[in-house]
């Protein structure tokens, strides 16, 4: 009886592979057409203010996205404390428009696009006023060695001074120079329970001598700690290469070993970014959490954040801010 059963079923699951409909089903609801799609974050270190333009599409259509669907031929304007700039598209890039610009922290910045054939849109923010904080201390930890790589901890304590007066909104990673000078930037890891509020958090068992730890990734509100000067501590690893031949394939004493790191200038990286940004990021972590499983079927559907009067997207600035340190070799 068991193995009929399994065979009706086999027979069941073949039947139904094999067979297949299509049924058009028609929509009835309100569509208002094509939006233009804006997006841009102003940076003060950026010397220049980018917009990116394109077209939106209907949410049944089979086309894969608005990235697809640049918008050339747009007039765009910034004004910039009082100053107005008109950008003009990137001749690399269809859809990206581009103006130099002295933006400084505090500016009020405001935007406005027009194209043929689509409504005008229009948005504006505020930059922000970039983190005030110190290394207080720091200090490597060889977590790792054999004769191929060397595995470095490198450990930040970090003073953040936050205004009482304002809600912020902050982001915090490592960064370092590769060997070529340019900076770049990689997540941060942490023990501190304060960033087991975020729902992002990628949890790490045993990787600080068996404690729990996290990736700080996401941006942060200051509702928790608003007004406070915060202790934080964050750490991130150097994979250092065995930069001597000799002991590739030859003896295990690693005494010697000339270990090279890719990465100099070690530091501390903290962007205060604006709400909308704050908003329209989280929302994006929100409807991630939509996407696959039973959670894209039976879960809830999630409104993408926009500020953009007139069609769709997100327009918000970011104020960077960097603290260096040299850990001596050990």
């Amino acid at each position: 009886m068991r193995k009929l059963m399994m065979l009706s079923a086999v027979l069941m699951c073949m039947t139904l592979l094999s067979v297949s409909c299509e049924e058009v089903i028609e929509f009835n609801g309100d569509y208002s057409g094509e939006k233009m799609v804006l997006y841009s974050c102003v940076n003060p270190d950026a010397g220049a203010v980018m917009v990116s333009l394109s077209r939106s599409k209907f949410f049944l259509s089979r086309e894969e996205g608005y990235l697809d669907r640049p918008l050339s031929g747009a007039d765009v304007k910034m004004t910039v404390g009082g100053k107005q700039l008109v950008l003009k598209e990137s001749p690399d890039r269809r859809g990206l428009y581009i103006a130099d610009a002295d933006v400084r922290e505090g500016d009020a910045v405001s935007v406005e696009a027009s194209c043929a054939g689509l409504a005008s849109v229009s948005s504006e923010t505020v930059v922000p006023k970039s983190a005030d904080f110190e290394i207080l201390s720091t200090y490597s930890k060889i977590v790792e060695r054999n004769a191929y790589v060397q595995i470095v901890e490198k450990h930040f304590r970090v003073r953040l001074k936050d205004d009482p007066s304002k809600r912020d909104f902050y982001r915090f990673y490592i960064v370092h120079r590769d060997e070529e000078g340019e900076m770049e930037s990689e997540t941060a890891l942490t023990s501190d329970v304060i960033f087991r509020k975020t729902s992002d958090m990628d949890l790490i068992e045993g990787a600080l001598d068996g404690e729990t730890c996290w990736r700080v990734e996401g941006i942060w509100d200051d509702s928790i700690f608003s007004g406070e000067d915060l202790i934080l501590d964050f750490w991130a690893e150097d994979v250092m290469f065995n930069g001597d031949e000799m002991y590739m394939y030859g003896s295990r004493d690693v005494s010697d070993v000339n270990y090279h790191s890719y990465y100099s200038d070690w530091g501390i990286g903290i962007d205060t970014v604006s709400e909308d940004v704050y908003k329209y990021e989280s929302s994006l972590e929100d409807y991630d959490s939509t996407m696959g499983g039973l959670a894209s079927v039976f879960g809830e559907p999630v409104c993408i954040h926009s500020n953009i009067s007139g069609g769709i997207g997100c327009f918000g600035a970011i104020s960077p801010s960097f603290r260096f340190h040299d850990f001596p070799e050990l």
